[in-house]
């Protein structure tokens, strides 16, 4: 059996009435490409070193590629996201420090180029860490209650008070060391 396309499960999860759902279905569904993307996208200290944006480099239709076997034909389904993510160390801050900007990027439009449409797409996202945008109730929540072990946890949003003020947050008041 093939594993699904992130499209397909982040599209179904989205679909989930409750956050409970979504958790419970990305725990069981999930992909090393699903958690990637969801670990990427949600954690602040990975930093990717592509430019903002996605450019428009694509004109053909997706017709998969194999340089293996090329008698194949139709019979391949061409690049997965599940195999391709392990490369996802090349784009991020201190994954390949000797790695020029030029052949970075290259390499990006390669890998996003040789998936499936619906996959890039989420890679897009992902790297400008907009995924939710696309899946707006896969929030980080979700993300981080799905894979705590390697999802960051939600920061808690500041609080106001009823003049719409934010409220001092209360900090643990530092004992004086006796002399």
């Amino acid at each position: 059996m093939t594993a699904q396309m992130t499209s397909e499960i982040f599209s179904h999860a989205d679909s989930l009435p409750t956050d409970e759902e979504r958790v419970v279905y990305l725990r069981q569904n999930h992909t090393k490409a699903v958690k990637a993307l969801l670990i990427h996208n949600f954690n602040t200290n990975i930093k990717f070193l592509l430019p903002e944006g996605r450019p428009d480099l694509r004109t053909d239709e997706f017709e998969p590629q194999n340089s293996y076997f090329p008698n194949l034909g139709a019979t391949d389904d061409g690049a997965t996201l599940n195999y391709e993510v392990r490369k996802m160390y090349l784009f991020i801050e201190g994954g390949h420090p000797n790695l020029t900007a030029l052949k970075r990027e290259t390499l990006w439009h390669e890998l996003v180029n040789s998936l499936h449409p619906s996959e890039a797409d989420d890679l897009w996202y992902m790297k400008d860490k907009k995924l939710q945008e696309k899946y707006k109730k896969i929030t980080h929540l979700v993300a981080y209650n799905s894979f705590p072990e390697g999802v960051q946890q939600p920061e808690a949003k500041p609080k106001r008070d009823t003049s719409g003020r934010f409220t001092k947050s209360e900090k643990p008041k530092k004992k004086k060391a006796k002399k």
